[in-house]
């Protein structure tokens, strides 16, 4: 009996550590994006900054934001990275595809 109430109070005291230090790791706030900005690369090399997007050329987009990391996905015909010496399609640490083109030209009011 002695022995078993010994458990029940180990239990008990070691249950809460974990649900804390779980609900911690739970508090993130939402990130905000302050701006998307897209760029294209003159004859010079320097980026001047854009508004429409054309057809074969290639953009910068930039993101302001304070999140600690952001993904553009680009929507459209999109062209998948293979992996080298293999017909498996290479991946991110998120395991999404990686691309290495994108026909999609299309824009969106922020």
């Amino acid at each position: 009996m002695m022995k078993k109430l010994k458990y029940i109070l180990i239990v008990l005291l070691i249950a809460p550590v974990f649900i804390i230090s779980c609900l911690k790791e739970d508090i993130v706030t939402d990130p905000y994006v302050s701006d998307v900005k897209m760029f294209m690369t003159d004859r010079s090399g320097k980026d001047s900054l854009i508004t429409e997007i054309f057809e074969d050329k290639k953009i910068k987009i930039v993101v302001y934001t304070d999140a600690n990391m952001v993904s553009v996905w680009p929507g459209g015909v999109r062209t998948i990275m293979k992996k080298k010496n293999s017909t498996e399609d290479s991946v991110d640490m998120f395991n999404h595809p990686v691309l290495v083109a994108s026909d999609c030209i299309s824009t969106t009011d922020w």
